[in-house]
Formats: structure tokens, sequence, C-alpha cells
């Protein structure tokens, strides 16, 4: 089971929300990108995948939360796609 930062389990084709955003989704993106990520504070995305696989880190004992794929459409009409730990999500009621 994958839950938002909340404890809610996350499903695929909910809306869900991003109520942080991680630092290194933003390094070496082209603004266009940055932008569309930010918006994703005032608007919502649409969970297209799962993935309950969590990453630990070497040399630590730290285990990232599983990541979500949400799918989202920006201002300007384009569609983009990102990974996301679900620790950043909330679902959106």
């Amino acid at each position: 089971m994958i839950v938002d930062c909340n404890g809610q389990e996350i499903e695929l084709g909910q809306k869900i929300r991003l109520w942080q955003v991680p630092y290194y989704l933003l390094v070496d993106l082209p603004f266009e990108d940055i932008d569309a990520i930010a918006d994703l504070n005032e608007s919502y995305a649409e969970v297209s995948s799962l993935n309950p696989l969590m990453q630990i880190e070497e040399n630590t004992d730290k285990i990232d939360s599983p990541n979500v794929e949400l799918e989202f459409t920006d201002k300007k009409g384009n569609m983009h796609w990102i990974w996301v730990p679900s620790e950043y999500l909330v679902i959106d009621f």
C-alpha cells in the first residue's frame, strides 16, 4: 500500500496535490518545466502509475518513500509526467 503524507491510500486515477516540491525535481530542468511543477501547488495531478519499490540510499539507513507517477497538464496545455515520492503528495478531495 502506498500512502500520501496524511496516511491516506493512493490509488490509480486519483486526483492528488503536490504539497511540497522536492528540490531535486527542479535541478537542471528547463524553466517551462519548473514553472509547470510549481503550478501543481495550485492545481492537481492524476496518479498514472505506482512504484511500490523503495530505494535505500547508499551508506545510510534512510529509506525513501515509494514513488508515484503523476500526469498533469500545465496552463499552456502541455502534458507532463513526473515521479514523486509519496511523502510529498496529498490526496485532493
